[in-house]
C-alpha cells in the first residue's frame, strides 16, 4: 500500500513500521536540468522510483539512494513539434502495475505541440534507465479545440480510467480545459485509445477546470472557482 509522508528539509521522513522509506533527496538526481523551478513529480512502488523535472526523467531501483537520469529527447527516434521539454508528470497505477509518464512538448513552427503519454511496468526500470515502454501521442487534432498549445498537464486515476487534464492555450494564456478519460486496459495492452470496450472520452470547456482528485474509485471529482466567492464541484461517474 502507498503512504503519504512528510518531513523537513534534510531529514528522512519516518514511516510506520513495515513501510518502505523512499529517499527523494533531489541532490542525488544528476545532472541538474538547469530549469527553475524544476517542477518535479515522482512515483514509486517498492524500491523503484521514477522522478521527473522539466528536462529529465530519472530512475532508481534502490529506493532513491541513487538515480540514473535521461534526457527524454534521447529516448525516441523522432522529436515532433518542438521536441520534449517543459512540464512532465508521472504516477504509478496499481490496477495495471504500470507507471504512466506524460511529457509535454514545445510548440513547432505552427505553434502546436503534443503530449507524449508512455506506460511501463516496474520491471522495465533498471539501474541504467528504462528498458522498454509503450507510448501514444495526443495532439490538438484529436479535440474540437481552437487552441493548439497544451500546457499545465496533470494525471490521476480511478478504478478503470486514467484522467488526463490539459489546458489548451492561446498567446501563453490558458483559455480552455479538457479532461480526457483513458481506459486503463487500453494502456496496459497497448491499444488504440479510441478502441473499446473502454474507449477514451473527454470533456472540453471554456472555463479553467480544477484537476481530478487522486484515487477516486468509480467517480472522478474536480472543483473550480465559478466566481471569487463560489466554488463548483463536478463529478463524472465511470459508468456514464
Amino acid at each position: 500500500s502507498s503512504r503519504v509522508v512528510t518531513g523537513t528539509v534534510g531529514q528522512r521522513p519516518q514511516l510506520p513500521r513495515g513501510g518502505t522509506t523512499i529517499d527523494l533527496n533531489t541532490s542525488r538526481v544528476a545532472p541538474s536540468d538547469g530549469w527553475v523551478p524544476k517542477e518535479p513529480t515522482a512515483a514509486a512502488v517498492g524500491n523503484t522510483v521514477v522522478y521527473t523535472s522539466n528536462d529529465l526523467i530519472s530512475f532508481s531501483v534502490d529506493g532513491g539512494h541513487t538515480f540514473h537520469s535521461v534526457d527524454p529527447r534521447s529516448m525516441y527516434r523522432d522529436n515532433p513539434a518542438g521536441g520534449p521539454d517543459g512540464d512532465q508528470d508521472v504516477i504509478y497505477v496499481p490496477q495495471i502495475n504500470r507507471f504512466v509518464w506524460l511529457v509535454q512538448y514545445f510548440p513547432g513552427s505552427s505553434g502546436a505541440n503534443i503530449d507524449r503519454l508512455a506506460v511501463f511496468p516496474p520491471s522495465a526500470v533498471t539501474a541504467s534507465g528504462l528498458s522498454f515502454w509503450t507510448y501514444w501521442d495526443i495532439s490538438h487534432s484529436m479535440l474540437p479545440s481552437t487552441d493548439i498549445f497544451f500546457d499545465f498537464p496533470d494525471l490521476a486515476f480511478g478504478n478503470r480510467y486514467l484522467y488526463l487534464t490539459q489546458n489548451p492555450s492561446h498567446g501563453g494564456h490558458p483559455t480552455q480545459t479538457f479532461i480526457a478519460r483513458i481506459g486503463l486496459s487500453n494502456l496496459k495492452n497497448g491499444l488504440n485509445l479510441a478502441a473499446g470496450p473502454e474507449a477514451w472520452r473527454f470533456i472540453l470547456g471554456s472555463t479553467f477546470f480544477g484537476k481530478v482528485v487522486q484515487n477516486t474509485g468509480s467517480v472522478a471529482y474536480w472543483a473550480s472557482n465559478s466566481s471569487t466567492s463560489t466554488m463548483a464541484a463536478s463529478y463524472w461517474p465511470e459508468s456514464s
